[in-house]
């Protein structure tokens, strides 16, 4: 297969440069000025060592005469040993104990604190460049989650989510907590893959374990940045902690953070209330963490933390109008914009995301004769609200109204035994030696809450019947000038509102267990199973509370029901490693595992068809192998991760033509198959170079029922009006994606000051912008980005300037796209940022 081939040829070039490398240092002595003299001590990866330097440097020398006098004659002092930075290697959580990350069998990228500082890290679109095959973009209305091309709708909020969020121990089921921000966090793991047996079925994709900073400073000690750049942005970060009465410690952190919108609104003129700009946000957090290390032989962790994320609007504009909608749209906006990619939207409806919320956590640890017993609990409850323009133009047809709860309590107990001699205190078996042998198990119970839920429609008839008659015509619509505003919005009382009340329970418990056996030292043998029961219910109340009903029946499909559903769910999750350590710096694994996410129901269901309000579970078998490598001395690693995984009964959400309603089927098999490298070279004291490429070759193997474009229904001829789509690849997948982080520092020879240069090239492959729709018109072209950054501080780290630019060639790049509701022929997007430049001032005390 060529993709396994090109990913070992990659393997073998790194690996045979760094053996080249070892045998001859002296080209990059003569490129990079690597001095001979011997270091004290091995700086970190992120930190270059600080090196002695003469303070005459640069003064003229006194002049002595000298007697000559003769010279024994004596060996030649042997040269002193070169010494390279060595990356510290970081210590991670991944299979719930402390491990360090190239002792870890899982196709894994891990990144510290440091590494988040320094390229701006704060929420979870930012770090999907770092990740290979992972596409993250967690804006207002639909936060997009992919990992190897597998994702949870975003509209439906009561969808299982196919990655597992974990912050600080305690996992989070549902979107919107992918869309608080990150902030003074000391480590994120992006685990690819599914990892149900430790981190539960909802795990299909991978998994976010994220740690924030700890509570353990003896001192008080802490971290100020400051940002400000265009489009208004204001950033405030702080985390500051410190000792506690001599028995604990103590850490506060805070966050604001806000910018303008993306996209200049030319309907606010016509519309007083409509957003003068669209994507801004504001975002607030606070935490406070307390340790106590030891109470009673136990350790106690307290956290506590408040977000109000507030953000305006969707972000859409048309970027493809058929004339005979670009009439209609002129009657409601004179100045409506058809330009596409110019970061210019028509929406007339005052958008808005507002998520608020308290999350609490609670550690307790006690060593127990040699094992870890761990308590791990949190409790959180978001508020979501949102009102999002539907029709994405400047006639108010649809708006859609959203609001609920996500109550959850969660608590695990685990416990880590030590290693132990032989196979469990088996010491030998028939003679012989039975090695070592260890354990994780645990307990795991969680209660989430989807409640008072409500997802209104509110539909103009003015504005919908103009449409839906205009649709039809086959010429397109003159524009008068001047142009009279014919049609202006109506009065509220007069619109036609129905909405979905909707309330879900979830309990899930489960039982887990690991075990690795190292029958000899580099030989190590890892079996889990988690066995997993989970209970659904959910209650439906479709009503319209204001006129007939009949515009929504008609245009959407949508009628009132009620309905009440209760599901439950039993599987086995079991996985099968075997690794083995070739020597200190080569490890290499492969396993096979299953698992499942969950099935449920469908909240936002037009109609109470039966068989459109429920779903079923989606498993997932998953082929892995891979290799970690430290290279040159420890100055340089690599990790390399093939992969290979089935899905079946696969939970995708489409559309039926006669409507705009969402449907969630089980849709038959996709496949995703590939690999994913990540590594690390520390090329001298000053120079470093991180990169990742993923390779994801994806396809639905059978999904006769996806989306059509309006027009092009039943292309496969099968009487069904919905598309075959197999064989297309899955949403927002792109088959390539490669980054490169090239960094240098300098200590600068006076005032002890260093500069830090810094830059990111990003590129990923075309891939479809929408869900289960297969049409041109919604394919995002491949696009390479480009960030950089430079910097001015002290060298001991205590305060620094930064200048920012993201995006500095200005590509657009759209993160959704879609037809348009009612309008035949007519495409809406919504774009990521395109170039912003901001600087930093931070301090560090």
């Amino acid at each position: 297969m060529r993709w396994l081939g090109g990913a070992s040829l990659a393997a073998g070039l790194f690996v045979s440069a760094g053996h080249a490398q070892q045998d001859d240092d002296a080209w990059l002595d003569d490129m990079f000025g690597e001095s001979s003299e011997p270091r004290d001590a091995a700086p970190s990866e992120r930190e270059p060592s600080e090196t002695k330097r003469d303070d005459t440097a640069g003064t003229a020398p006194e002049t002595v005469e000298t007697i000559p006098l003769p010279q024994p004659e004596s060996e030649p002092l042997p040269s002193a040993p070169r010494q390279r930075r060595t990356i510290e290697e970081i210590v991670v959580t991944a299979q719930k104990r402390e491990q360090g990350l190239s002792e870890v069998p899982i196709s894994l990228s891990a990144f510290d604190e440091n590494f988040l500082i320094e390229n701006g890290i704060s929420d979870f679109r930012d770090l999907s460049a770092f990740v290979p095959n992972a596409r993250i973009d967690a804006n207002g209305t639909l936060p997009q989650l992919s990992i190897r091309g597998f994702n949870a709708h975003p509209l439906n909020r009561a969808f299982e989510q196919a990655i597992s969020l974990v912050v600080d121990g305690v996992t989070y089921g549902t979107s919107p907590f992918f869309q608080t921000p990150l902030y003074d966090i000391g480590r994120v793991e992006v685990l690819r893959g599914p990892q149900g047996t430790l981190f539960g079925k909802n795990s299909t994709a991978g998994a976010f374990n994220i740690t924030t900073r700890e509570a353990d400073a003896d001192r008080i000690e802490g971290r100020i940045s400051v940002q400000g750049g265009e489009l208004e942005r204001e950033r405030v970060e702080l985390g500051v902690g410190g000792p506690l009465g001599g028995v604990g410690h103590w850490r506060i952190a805070g966050l604001y953070d806000a910018r303008d919108g993306l996209i200049e609104n030319t309907t606010a003129a016509t519309v007083p209330a409509a957003n003068e700009r669209i994507n801004a946000r504001d975002r607030r957090a606070a935490r406070l963490k307390l340790a106590f290390p030891d109470i009673g032989g136990f350790g106690l962790k307290l956290g506590a933390e408040t977000v109000d994320v507030s953000l305006t609007g969707f972000g859409a504009e048309l970027y493809l109008v058929a004339p005979e909608a670009e009439g209609l749209y002129r009657l409601f906006d004179p100045d409506f914009d058809t330009t596409p990619n110019n970061y210019v939207g028509s929406i007339d409806a005052p958008e808005f995301t507002e998520i608020t919320g308290e999350i609490y956590t609670l550690e307790l640890t006690r060593p127990l004769g040699g094992w870890d017993m761990t308590l791990v609990g949190g409790y959180a409850e978001l508020l979501f609200e949102n009102a999002a323009d539907t029709d994405f133009g400047p006639a108010p047809s649809l708006t859609l109204l959203q609001k609920d709860n996500h109550p959850q309590t969660t608590v695990e107990l685990r416990t880590a035994s030590p290693e132990i001699d032989g196979l469990f205190g088996l010491d030998s078996l028939f003679g012989r030696d039975l090695g070592s042998s260890r354990l994780t198990a645990g307990v795991f119970w969680q209660d989430r809450g989807f409640e008072d839920s409500e997802a209104g429609l509110r539909i103009d008839p003015t504005a919908t019947i103009v449409f839906l008659a205009g649709d039809t015509l086959p010429l397109p619509i003159p524009i008068p000038d001047p142009l009279p505003i014919v049609f202006p919005p109506n009065q509220p009382q007069d619109d036609e509102i129905g909405i979905i009340y909707y309330d879900q329970t979830t309990r899930s418990a489960a039982l887990f267990g690991q075990f690795e056996w190292s029958p000899t030292p580099p030989l190590t043998l890892q079996l889990g199973l988690r066995y997993s029961d989970e209970t659904k219910e959910a209650d439906w109340n479709s009503v319209t509370v204001q006129g007939t009903g009949l515009l929504a029946r008609a245009a959407l499909g949508r009628q009132p029901y009620t309905a009440s559903r209760e599901r439950s769910e039993q599987q086995l999750s079991p996985k099968v490693l075997v690794s083995y350590a070739f020597s200190e710096d080569v490890n290499a694994y492969a396993g096979w595992v299953r698992t499942f996410r969950a099935g449920g129901f469908n909240q936002i269901a037009s109609t109470g068809d039966p068989e459109g309000l429920e779903y079923d579970e989606e498993q997932v078998r998953s082929w892995e192998a891979g290799t970690k490598l430290t290279l040159l001395d420890g100055a340089a690693n690599l990790n390399i991760g093939l992969f290979w995984m089935n899905l079946e009964d696969f939970q995708v959400v489409t559309q039926d033509p006669s409507d705009v309603g969402f449907t969630v089927l089980n849709a038959g098999e996709a496949r995703a198959r590939g690999v994913e490298i990540d590594g690390l070279w520390l090329a001298n004291q000053w120079f470093s170079l991180q990169g990742s490429l993923g390779y994801n070759d994806n396809e639905f193997l059978n999904f006769p029922f996806g989306t059509c474009a309006a027009g092009s229904e039943d292309t496969d001829g099968d009487g069904d009006e919905r598309c075959d789509i197999t064989g297309e690849p899955l949403d927002f997948a792109s088959k390539l994606t490669v980054t490169l982080n090239p960094r240098a520092d300098f200590t600068l020879p006076w005032h002890g000051l260093s500069l830090t240069v810094g830059a990111v090239a990003a590129y990923q492959s075309e891939y479809f912008a929408d869900n289960a729709l297969r049409d041109e018109r919604v394919k995002q072209e491949g696009v390479t980005r480009w960030n950089a950054n430079i910097g001015l501080g002290a060298a001991d780290g205590s305060w620094r300037f930064r200048l920012v630019g993201e995006n500095l060639t200005d590509e657009v790049v759209a993160s959704y796209k879609s037809d348009v509701p009612l309008a035949t022929d007519t495409y809406y997007q919504t774009l990521e940022p395109g170039r912003l430049l901001y600087g930093e001032l931070s301090w560090q005390f």
